[in-house]
């Protein structure tokens, strides 16, 4: 098998394993209201901080780091998310698999354990920046921009 053939294998076990985790996350609304409520709750402290700024305050020794509040935050919210998610996702994906009962359908797949676990941890991290990407969209639009005005 040549290298161009193992990334197209890696990526159709890919494509497949998201298709699988979109598919499970719309079937559990209540896993899906508690995400959402859990976004929200992020932008609201996003939200106080901001008005927090607005009012004229500052945090002088972030100067040192460039100045940029929003940049400080972020950056800390993406480096976390990630060591978080990176370390993780091992037993997310075991425990996972084993509450919805398919551990032992997911150990039968002709992928490797190893190749599955890389799977998990990837859909991880795109979940976190699509999730990052969209409170920072609606943190700006809704919350920095009006504040500007």
């Amino acid at each position: 098998m040549t290298g161009v053939d193992k990334m197209h294998s890696f990526l159709i076990g890919l494509y497949l394993y998201l298709r699988r985790e979109f598919l499970e996350l719309v079937t559990y609304k209540l896993s899906l209201m508690l995400g959402v409520v859990s976004a929200v709750v992020g932008i609201v402290q996003f939200a106080f901080l901001a008005v927090f700024l607005q009012q004229g305050n500052s945090f002088p020794s972030l100067q040192n780091y460039g100045g940029s509040v929003m940049a400080f935050l972020v950056s800390g919210a993406l480096f976390t998310g990630f060591m978080s998610s990176s370390l993780s996702s091992f037993s997310q994906l075991i425990s996972s698999e084993q509450r919805t009962g398919t551990l032992e359908a997911v150990l039968t797949t002709p992928f490797s354990i190893g190749r599955v676990i890389a799977y998990a941890a990837v859909s991880s991290f795109i979940q976190l920046v699509i999730g990052t990407f969209l409170m920072i969209t609606f943190f700006w639009d809704c919350i920095l921009y009006p504040l500007q005005r």
